[in-house]
């Protein structure tokens, strides 16, 4: 769904150039801008073959990734499937808080139990928290209302299943648009792939966790002791690669500088008719889509500069797909620069704490302790 699917990124035009030094200061060489596609849409495989997708010479890659792991333009991590512990729904919130409260809110939903992922935009507090019920999810909306903090406050709460969540943090999209890449590999990507949807044994949980908490996957998955690698085999926990805006340099003039995000009433078709439409007809490819049935999020990406003429009359406008299926359109757009994330993707969360004397569990799946 939502653009071309192939085995391969598109071929660049013309050969790849790369150039010395590294930052927000100087533009993003080619040779960069294809790393990162080949990182976004190829997470989890294996060194090599990655660099041969990119196009990129093999010292190339390794010297790119170098400097890219330097600037810190991506965050690589070991996603775990909410639903194997035990999270079945998700809230997004999108508030602003008085001046003179902001610091206190954000500082109460970072001590919030199942906060991932936490985000001060320079009006918007961003929050994504995870819930193993409908109790869990009361007790986070109501920890973050408390002292109403917000002047205005927008949240969406809704399950992990594909129909509800189809789309999770996946930049392959938008990054592949923006560079002028022809295909798509594996957007669009949601929080799980499971079909089987309980949890697991205590065992399973432990290594899991052992797993998200090594961070990076850097060297592939050769690093990974075998039953680190077998959790990944199952889909309980997924190799994830997210950009981060806030630290991106300009790519050939074209900067991805604005979150922009989107709700509405769907009054027509489904979730997946409007994605489709957006990445078919407006060539959009949202990071961020979620649904509670009745009310639409989506969080994009936009650039403050017009649109270049030639695009015009290839794609369809944005709003004018998204008035198709949505009712009470609104947005909210925010500049990337000035972003502070509190918390990013911090999945170890979602484990309970872990006395210090426990060890792995047995076998069998009983824990050992001395």
């Amino acid at each position: 769904m939502g653009g071309v699917r192939d085995n391969t990124l598109s071929k660049p035009q013309g050969g790849v150039m790369d150039g010395p030094g590294a930052g927000k200061e100087r533009p993003m060489t080619t040779a960069e801008a294809r790393f990162l596609l080949s990182a976004l849409a190829y997470p989890g495989g294996p060194e090599n073959p990655r660099r041969e997708l990119s196009g990129l010479a093999r010292s190339t890659y390794h010297s790119v990734r170098a400097r890219v792991e330097t600037q810190g333009w991506i965050q690589e991590s070991f996603v775990p499937d909410p639903a194997a512990l035990g999270y079945h729904r998700v809230t997004f919130l999108l508030g602003r808080a008085f001046a003179e409260r902001r610091a206190e809110t954000s500082r109460r939903l970072s001590e919030t139990p199942g906060v991932v992922s936490l985000w001060l935009l320079p009006q918007t507090i961003f929050a994504v928290a995870f819930h193993k019920g409908e109790e869990d999810e009361g007790r986070f909306l109501a920890r973050a209302k408390e002292g109403s903090p917000f002047s205005q406050l927008n949240t969406l709460s809704c399950g992990i299943r594909h129909d509800q969540l189809p789309v999770y943090f996946d930049y392959e999209g938008l990054w592949s648009h923006l560079i002028g890449n022809e295909s798509l590999i594996s957007y669009p990507t949601a929080v799980s792939h499971r079909e089987e949807r309980g949890e697991v044994s205590v065992r399973d949980r432990f290594t899991m966790e052992e797993t998200v908490r090594t961070g990076s996957f850097r060297r592939g998955m050769l690093g990974l002791p075998r039953r680190g690698r077998g959790v990944v085999s199952r889909q309980l926990v997924g190799p994830r690669v997210f950009l981060r805006p806030w630290r991106l340099p300009v790519y050939q003039g074209r900067a991805i500088d604005q979150f922009v995000f989107v709700t509405g009433l769907l009054t027509r078709g489904t979730s997946f008719d409007l994605l489709s439409a957006l990445t078919a007809e407006a060539r959009a490819y949202p990071f961020l889509f979620a649904t509670d049935g009745t009310r639409v999020l989506l969080g994009a990406m936009g650039q403050t500069r017009p649109v270049s003429p030639g695009t015009i009359g290839r794609r369809r406008p944005v709003l004018e797909v998204l008035g198709r299926s949505l009712t009470e359109i609104e947005n909210l757009v925010e500049p990337t620069v000035g972003c502070e994330p509190v918390i990013e993707h911090a999945y170890g969360t979602l484990f309970p704490p872990r006395s210090p004397l426990a060890k792995a569990p047995a076998p069998g799946g009983m824990s050992k302790t001395p």
